[in-house]
C-alpha cells in the first residue's frame, strides 16, 4: 500500500503515507536504530535500545508483544515463513523468538556482540549479517528447538562446515 515504516534515534517507530503524512507513531523505551521487518498480513517487528523487539499491529500502531533481550538490539529481526522472528543482541546472542506471541523458542550464544540484523538462508538457517566483534557464527538448523553451531569463522581461517 506504499507505507513507509521506520524508527527513529527520537525513540519512536513511524509510519508515514506515500504522500509523508503521519499514519502511526509507537513509543519505545529507547532509541530505534533497527530497521523493520513486516509479515505478510502486517505485523511489524522492530528492535530498540531498550533491548526488546516489538511486534506491532500495523493499522493502529499498537503493541501486541514485546520480548526482552539482555543487551540492546541494534539490527533488523527476520522472518521466516513458519513465522519465527530472528534477532540479535549485543548480548552475544540470536534469539528465534514465536512471531504469533513472542516467546522464546531458543537462543544463541554466538560469543561476541551482534549489530546487526539476521539474514536467514534457504535452508532455513540464521546468520548474522554483520557479527560486530566475534568470530562469524551460523545457528544450524533454524527450525531446531536447540540451536548449534554449524561453522566458525575466524578471522585469519578459512570456513568449514555443513548443516
Amino acid at each position: 500500500d506504499g507505507t513507509i515504516y521506520f524508527g527513529s534515534w527520537d525513540n519512536n517507530v513511524y509510519a508515514l503515507d506515500p504522500n509523508g503524512h503521519e499514519q502511526l507513531r509507537f513509543t519505545t523505551g529507547g532509541l530505534v536504530q533497527s530497521s523493520p521487518a513486516i509479515r505478510p498480513g502486517g505485523t511489524i517487528f522492530i528492535g530498540s535500545y531498550d533491548r526488546r523487539v516489538y511486534a506491532l499491529e500495523p493499522s493502529r500502531g499498537t503493541q501486541l508483544w514485546s520480548f526482552k533481550a539482555n543487551s540492546l538490539v541494534f539490527g533488523t529481526p527476520a522472518v521466516s515463513v513458519d513465522n519465527t522472528v530472528y534477532i540479535g543482541s549485543r548480548d552475544q546472542s540470536v534469539y528465534a523468538l514465536e512471531g504469533g506471541d513472542g516467546h522464546l523458542k531458543w537462543s544463541f550464544a554466538t560469543g561476541g556482540v551482534i549489530d546487526s540484523g539476521i539474514s536467514l538462508g534457504a535452508d532455513g538457517t540464521a546468520t548474522p549479517t554483520r557479527p560486530g566483534h566475534s568470530p562469524v557464527r551460523r545457528a544450524c538448523p533454524s527450525r531446531s528447538p536447540r540451536a548449534r553451531p554449524s561453522w566458525k569463522l575466524s578471522r585469519a581461517s578459512s570456513t568449514s562446515g555443513s548443516c
